[in-house]
This record gives C-alpha cells, structure tokens and sequence, in this order.
C-alpha cells in the first residue's frame, strides 16, 4: 500500500507498510530531515508532527549530535502502539527500560547504556549486551525486547538506516513460576487462618486460577453465590468461574468491608502492585521457599484440574487461555503421571520367601 492509495495525504507525505503490516506516514523534503509521523492524518498528534517537520524543528540528540537510546525511548513512548498497551504492561516495560538505561555499559563505567548513541550499535553489541544476561534470561529475553522496539522507531525516524537487533537469536530455556507442591499449599493454609484478607487471596488465586491483576479487581458484586464473573485484563475474555466449595466455605466467613474482595483495612481496593506485594509478604511470613510465587498458584490451579481428569478445554474454561497448547501441557503432564503409575503398578515379579521369612524376587 503506496501513496497512490493516500491522495489526500499532505504535501511531502507518504504512506508505507512497516515489516508488521501497519501503514505509517513520513515527512520527506528536500533539504529538511525526513521524520516518521505519529498518528493519523488529521489528528492532532499528526498535525503537530507535520509543522514541526516542516519548519525543519529536529529531534533531541545526544550532545554528540546523535540520537541516544534515550532519546528512542522517548519516542517509543509518543507511538500508538505503546498508548494502546494495558497499563500493566506498560508498567512492565518501562521498569524494564528504565533498568536498563540507567545502568552503566560495562561495570565500573560511568557512561549509562542510555546515552549509547543508537547509531553506533552493532549486532556484535546487541548481542554482548543479551550475553550479560545469562543468569537471569527472563531479564535478557525483556531487554532484548526493548531494543528491538528502540531499533525499530529509530528506523520510523531515519535515524540508522538498518536494525541490528534482525535475526538476533535468543532461545534460553525460560522457566515460568512453578507450581505449589501439596506441603506447601498446606503450610500457607496452616499459617493463615479463614477470615484473614491473606487467606481470602490465596483461595481465589488457587481456586479461580486467575492472574494477578483480576485477582486484585474482583469485586464482591460480581460473585452471584455460586460463581464468580471475571473480565481477564491480559486477553479481556469474559469467564464465569463456579466457586469451589472450599473456596465458597471461605467466602461465607470473609468480612466485607469494601466492593473490593480483597481490600485494605481502610476498605479500598489494592492495586496491582500492592497486591503482589501482600501476597509476597504473606508468603515470606509463612517461611515458605521464595520460588513460592503468587503466579505458581496459577500453575497449581491447572495441575490440580489436570490430575482431576479434566480436559485441556475444560481447564481454558477456568484458567482463560487462548490456545488449546497451553492447556494441553497441563494434561499432558498429568496424563504422563498416570501411564507412568500404571505402567509401574503393571510390572510386577514373583515373589517367594526365603527359609529366613525374608522375600526374594525371582
């Protein structure tokens, strides 16, 4: 999709398709820089652009006169992607990049990763950069995340001419949070008693399976007495969840002094953040181990349905996911357990006693 298919775009301004398939707009005059142009024709973040690229008004730059890996975050941050981001995750990702750009380049070296000029990194850096990150992969996997994004506006803006991050290769064996095992579950609940907001947390993490965010926007209003209606913020799918007994049980015996499930002792509701941290803190006072996650309780929910024999779309039901694979790995973990036992509890010897009274196999 050309200029030809945008007529009535603006003088020196012409449509293309990025390598995702979206069209983007650019600002190209002889003898004034050519600039990416944010948002649509005839929005005002459009307009804006367009006279500031007319009057030739040029981007902050590194004191070097090139722009920085700073300055790319900055310009992420002006894009359309990034405004339709769920605030989680842009509360994710910019820890990430903050993280990131304000440590120094090499250790001991006071010249920060974000005043790197982006012009001058290679595929070699991008590359050494992810290599620091071998003990933490998770860590390593978001930063390179982040310097695609970097790469990829600071081509929207002319400023390189080629990504280095292309076809970087980065496949560590990423582990997500485990489950709980059944001491554990039973440790927590030993620990806190029915009635306290930490107990109320854990039996609808366990329960529902939900993630951190819905569990934290639960309201009291959407449980009808025998289940509960949740809107997922990370797939925005709709799920009635029945409340288990046990989890119906605690219900019944929770105080409710605020629309939120879990609320503050001054009634209102946690945010995101604050919850994860009273959990994190519940869990710790527990003395439980601290690979002991919040989210391993929604690893424990799938395996639990799994060893139950429910099916891979049963268990989308509860836990909301979007591929019939996620799920599948929880019965197909369980389903392994099973023909494991079975195949044991087949192999079986003769057995006779000795003159001792002891057993020989024969």
């Amino acid at each position: 999709m050309g200029a030809a298919m945008h007529d009535d775009l603006p003088p020196n301004v012409t449509a293309y398709p990025d390598r995702h398939g979206r069209i983007r707009y650019r600002f190209r005059r002889k003898g004034l820089p050519s600039r990416e142009l944010p948002g649509l024709p005839g929005s005002s973040e459009f307009a804006a652009a367009y006279a500031e690229a007319s009057a030739g008004v040029r981007r902050p730059s590194s004191p070097q006169g090139m722009p920085t890996l700073r300055d790319a975050w900055v310009e992420i941050q002006r894009t359309h992607e990034w405004r339709s981001l769920r605030p989680s995750s842009a509360y994710q990702q910019t820890g990430v990049a903050e993280r990131f750009l304000s440590s120094p380049i090499a250790t001991g070296a006071s010249r920060l990763y974000g005043g790197t000029p982006v012009a001058e990194i290679t595929r070699a850096d991008v590359k050494r950069i992810i290599g620091t990150y071998a003990a933490t992969p998770h860590a390593g996997h978001a930063v390179l995340k982040f310097l695609r994004k970097a790469c990829l506006v600071a081509l929207d803006l002319g400023w390189i001419d080629h990504d280095p991050t292309y076809r970087v290769e980065y496949r560590p064996a990423l582990r997500g949070h485990r489950g709980w095992t059944d001491a554990e579950l039973q440790r927590f609940e030993d620990w806190w008693e029915v009635g306290t907001r930490e107990r109320l947390a854990f039996a609808l993490a366990l329960y529902t399976g939900q993630r951190r965010a819905d569990l934290a926007a639960m309201r009291w209003s959407a449980f009808d007495g025998t289940g509960i209606a949740v809107v997922q913020e990370k797939t925005r799918a709709p799920l009635w969840i029945p409340a288990h007994p046990d989890l119906r049980a605690i219900l019944a015996e929770t105080h409710r002094h605020g629309p939120a499930m879990i609320a503050t002792e001054y009634g209102t509701p946690y945010t995101t953040e604050s919850f994860g941290n009273l959990m994190a803190d519940a869990i710790a006072d527990a003395e439980l181990p601290n690979d002991c996650r919040l989210h391993g309780l929604r690893k424990t929910a799938g395996r639990c349905l799994a060893d139950a024999g429910c099916t891979a779309h049963q268990i989308m039901a509860i836990l909301g996911h979007r591929t019939l694979a996620e799920a599948e790995r929880y019965t197909r973990d369980a389903e392994q357990r099973r023909l494991a036992q079975a195949a044991i509890d087949r192999w079986t010897r003769p057995v006779r006693l000795m003159p001792s009274g002891k057993a020989r196999r024969e």
